[in-house]
């Protein structure tokens, strides 16, 4: 019992510490399409925000990969990302971002530094 009781609190504390770190950092995904809409909801009938060109790299919110979350685009089947880009906050299909994710320090990680 003593030594489950060790393990639960072993495991808690990893855990913590693990997405203690992930908050350090932000995420950044490159945009593949020549053009990509940052729209207000994450679906195609939503308001267009704002648009990035290729090569871009815009910060990554959130990305839910849950079946729930995905939508097929041009064939494409992947999940919405809220986003943010030079001060817009929406979303993009994620089939039109690269899959490679750039993390980088944020402002909290340089504080605490």
């Amino acid at each position: 019992m003593f030594m489950k009781q060790v393990s639960i609190v072993v495991l808690l504390f990893f855990s913590i510490h693990l997405f203690s770190q992930e908050d350090e950092f932000d995420r950044y995904q490159m945009v593949k399409a020549t053009k990509l809409s940052i729209r207000a909801l994450p679906n195609l009938d939503s308001k267009v925000l704002g648009m990035v060109e290729k090569g871009k790299l815009v910060k990554i919110l959130n990305r839910r990969m849950e079946d729930r979350y995905l939508s097929t685009v041009d064939g494409i089947q992947d999940s919405w990302a809220k986003i943010e880009f030079k001060g817009i906050k929406g979303f993009m299909f994620g089939g039109y971002l690269a899959d490679e994710i750039i993390k980088t320090p944020n402002e909290k990680w340089k504080m605490e530094r």
